[in-house]
């Protein structure tokens, strides 16, 4: 499986949010964190070629499944 780390920068130091955050094909990313520190649009793994895909693999990802941005529901993006 993939993984995602996520980072805050400010002052030319990082601070971890969020280390092995797994890609599951079309769930969001950081689903369980919902403040400030995170980014405001929803990142979601998806398929949008109309195959049946369960499982990212080396294979689809950045093929068939890819990144989405979406509004966060109740933010400002």
């Amino acid at each position: 499986f993939f993984t995602v780390d996520l980072e805050t920068v400010s002052g030319g130091s990082s601070a971890p949010l969020v280390y092995g955050e797994v890609l599951r094909c079309g769930k969001p990313l950081f689903e369980a964190f919902n403040d400030e520190r995170y980014p405001l649009p929803v990142l979601c793994p998806l398929c949008l070629t109309g195959d049946e895909i369960e499982e990212i693999t080396y294979d689809n990802f950045g093929t068939q499944v890819r990144l989405y941005l979406f509004d966060r529901p109740g933010g400002d993006a």
